[in-house]
């Protein structure tokens, strides 16, 4: 699968550790795919969806709900086969890639409003240790009149008069974590949300379809010059040759990746690409050549 391979290929070259975890958010990362996401996810599924999935599992020994949120994509590649004649065709549909995941805890109605506060701070403290100083740390007065004192925050926030939100910027993804009152249930009587969210999802998407774009153009070359008595490897230079410009602005979009991200950027992570790709030309010339009894 040709969209497969490009999230696979920017994965490999955009690392960043949360929670323990080597993706973007837990081992997943930003542009994968429903099905991609599930194959990671460990966690006990409790709702799937198309947009969103949904999972029991935990956040610093804290029983949480785990949430993945898609966008839809309609132009993404995502499927590759063999016609009767041997011509190997692409074909599109539509696709939902991950854009963001958050943990949620709820709070028992039963248990003390400080709790909630204290439960909220306890939480921030350990992601300061993870992910350094927070860009933000603030509360929101939502209520009438004048902002409470601090002995009256936790009830305020329980009647979901107070809010309070604390992120960060990493690299490649916005950290927030939020504490609210509820209106899920009547047993339950507020939240904690910590959420990722892909920091730069139009550059992330402008690399993956130069990715796409290159890997179109090698591949339907190196079907053109099967027909040819070249050798796979000449036919896979050849397709290379003939799709400069797509891979030129494969890499500007690269380098785009890592101007705002910061990862790295060298050269040889652009030639690694164009290598595998090349090989994956040689592969397809030489099971084309096969089905036509060449």
């Amino acid at each position: 699968m040709r969209g497969l391979l490009a999230v696979v290929l920017l994965a490999s070259m955009l690392f960043v550790v949360n929670q323990s975890f080597a993706g973007d958010f837990r081992e997943s990362y930003w542009g994968m795919t429903v099905k991609q996401v599930k194959e990671k996810e460990t966690a006990k599924p409790a709702k799937m969806g198309e947009e969103e999935l949904f999972f029991e599992g935990e956040l610093f020994g804290r029983k949480v709900g785990i949430i993945y949120k898609f966008a839809e994509e309609t132009d993404r590649i995502v499927e590759g086969h063999y016609q009767g004649n041997g011509k190997f065709i692409w074909t599109e549909a539509k696709g939902f890639l991950l854009k963001s995941g958050s943990y949620v805890y709820f709070f028992d109605a039963t248990v003390s409003a400080n709790a909630n506060i204290d439960e909220f701070t306890s939480l921030r403290n350990q992601l300061i240790r993870e992910h350094g100083t927070p860009i933000y740390d603030t509360s929101i007065w939502k209520g009438e009149g004048e902002k409470p004192s601090k002995e009256g925050e936790a009830t305020a926030v329980r009647n979901g008069q107070l809010i309070f939100l604390v992120r960060w910027k990493e690299r490649r993804s916005n950290i927030t974590i939020v504490l609210q009152g509820s209106n899920v249930a009547p047993e339950i009587s507020g939240e904690i949300h910590v959420t990722y969210e892909d920091r730069f999802p139009d550059v992330n998407s402008n690399l993956t379809s130069n990715m796409q774009a290159y890997m179109a153009c090698m591949f339907d070359a190196a079907e053109i010059y099967s027909s040819s008595d070249a050798t796979p490897y000449e036919i896979a230079d050849a397709a290379h040759a003939k799709c400069g410009p797509q891979f030129s602005e494969f890499n500007r979009a690269r380098k785009d990746v890592s101007f705002y991200t910061g990862v790295d950027g060298s050269n040889e992570q652009a030639y690694s690409f164009k290598s595998r790709i090349k090989e994956k030309v040689v592969q397809q010339v030489i099971e084309s050549r096969l089905k036509k009894g060449k």
